[in-house]
């Protein structure tokens, strides 16, 4: 009868056994944070397009809204236009109500769309950024991240990741919140506009509400008709 050997492994052979594995991780882990990375960016991108289509069946279809004449703008924020569409952000954090949001430039009778995509990301272990709840005004989080303001067809034309980037300082950014336009309107570089309350859909009012109170909608109380979104609230810059 052949004797089983019950040695089982020698130490040579567990070490080797160890060192293959850490090779494999080393060369392994690197590719699985890469396709991570790289879909977390077309998140943001599959998000922003879906701000833009929300921002465009809203201004062609309801006619209570102010269409831009030639060479004006219309701007849109996320808190006016979200329709709980945008809750599952790339890194689990939220968007911002009134940094996230599209621009309508009307050019010799055509509209050209601009979008603006902020998250705060949740805080991390240890720090002391209170990231579910914002950064405050024109102050960014160490872990604010997004898409700058970006016509949408450049972006649909992009690398994933290309325009994805970490945000240094939210005061670089357009914001169209009721508060930053009391002085006199937000003008922003890169389309050209100047906004004011006469060309902003912001998250005073959500749009949903909006349309229920100009139809009269019973379910709509009064003291509501102004309150901003409430329900899934977005952090404020």
């Amino acid at each position: 009868m052949r004797k089983i050997n019950r040695n089982g492994f020698t130490l040579v052979e567990l070490l080797a056994t160890l060192v293959i594995l850490g090779l494999l991780m080393g060369v392994a882990a690197p590719n699985i944070l890469g396709v991570i990375s790289k879909n977390r960016n077309i998140t943001y991108v599959e998000d922003a397009q879906k701000l833009v289509s929300r921002a465009e069946y809203v201004l062609r279809s309801d006619p209570k809204i102010t269409k831009p004449a030639n060479g004006s703008c219309v701007g849109f924020t996320l808190g006016y236009l979200d329709n709980s569409e945008f809750h599952n952000t790339p890194y689990g954090g939220k968007y911002y109500a009134n940094y996230s949001l599209v621009i309508v430039h009307r050019q010799l009778g055509e509209y050209k769309y601009y979008v603006q995509l902020v998250e705060a990301l949740p805080k991390k272990k240890g720090s002391d950024d209170d990231s579910e709840e914002g950064s405050g005004e024109g102050k960014a989080n160490t872990s604010d991240r997004g898409i700058e303001l970006i016509d949408v067809d450049t972006l649909a034309n992009s690398k994933p990741g290309q325009y994805i980037k970490n945000m240094q300082d939210l005061g670089n950014l357009i914001n169209l919140s009721s508060e930053t336009r009391k002085s006199g309107g937000v003008t922003d570089s890169v389309v050209g506009c100047t906004f004011t309350n006469q060309n902003v859909y912001s998250d005073d009012i959500t749009y949903e509400k909006a349309s229920a109170v100009i139809t009269n909608n019973p379910n709509i109380k009064k003291d509501e008709d102004t309150d901003n979104s409430g329900e899934g609230e977005n952090p404020e810059g």
